[in-house]
């Protein structure tokens, strides 16, 4: 998701170069492995929470919120939650079936151009 984030993101913050400087910096640190990417992935976040433009773009792409089903499940029971490629805009989904499957889901929604999300089975 943070790759996908750097590379749509850009194009938000062309007009704000000090923080797509600081965005950089911080993806850099990220992907060498330096630090606690625990740490380095929150303050990438508090970066770009602080604009509204790149703030409305990562709620676009990380979707609404679900909830989770806690209701137990037997053994044997035939209830399986699949994972879901679902647009944040317009709601249309893809059923991912199989990680082997030889049809994948767009990575764009067809309808309005938003970057897909992928939603785990339950």
């Amino acid at each position: 998701m943070v790759e996908r984030l750097a590379q749509e993101l850009p194009v938000l913050m062309t007009d704000f170069q000090p923080l797509h400087a600081d965005l950089a910096a911080l993806l850099a640190r990220l992907r060498a492995g330096d630090g606690d990417p625990e740490e380095t992935l929150d303050e990438i976040l508090a970066l770009l929470a602080s604009r509204q433009e790149t703030r409305t773009r990562l709620d676009d792409l990380l979707g609404p919120e679900h909830a989770e089903d806690r209701t137990p499940r037997f053994a044997g029971d035939p209830v399986v939650g699949y994972e879901q490629a679902v647009c944040p805009r317009c709601g249309r989904a893809w059923v991912i079936l199989d990680a082997d499957e030889d049809e994948l889901p767009p990575e764009r929604c067809p309808n309005d151009g938003a970057v897909l999300t992928v939603i785990q089975g339950t």
